[in-house]
């Protein structure tokens, strides 16, 4: 997705038009719409502005984050922050062992860890 669909899609599950949408971020409406039409890019300040209306990070508005956006997050811990970016960035496998980790030492307490993959019933 290209964020031009992210920033419609966005705006559209907000239940905003396009005029409103810019009128709440103080920009032209035709400049969103050039936004979402992939002709012009947004500049960093009105990103930022997206992001911050949106509540969701700026790389996710520029390159989407699966299906779902994932909302904002203030950590001040930076060193733990660099350490969740590397454990999102890591194949499923090692980031469910990771997640495992972390529940188990929030917790305080032993959880088995299940090593095989979730089974999804066939439909008929």
């Amino acid at each position: 997705m290209d964020i031009g669909a992210n920033i419609r899609k966005l705006r559209k599950e907000a239940g905003l038009t396009q005029s409103e949408l810019a009128q709440a971020l103080k920009i032209p409406h035709r400049q969103l719409s050039r936004y979402e039409l992939n002709i012009s890019i947004p500049s960093v300040k009105n990103l930022i502005k997206l992001s911050d209306y949106f509540e969701v990070s700026t790389d996710q508005l520029i390159f989407g984050h699966g299906k779902e956006f994932v909302k904002k997050t203030k950590i001040n811990d930076l060193e733990l922050m660099d350490i969740l970016r590397r454990v999102d960035r890591m194949k499923r496998p090692h980031r469910e062992k990771i997640k495992w980790a972390f529940r188990s030492l929030i917790d305080g307490e032993s959880i088995p860890f299940r090593s095989e993959e979730p089974k999804i019933a066939k439909s008929a």
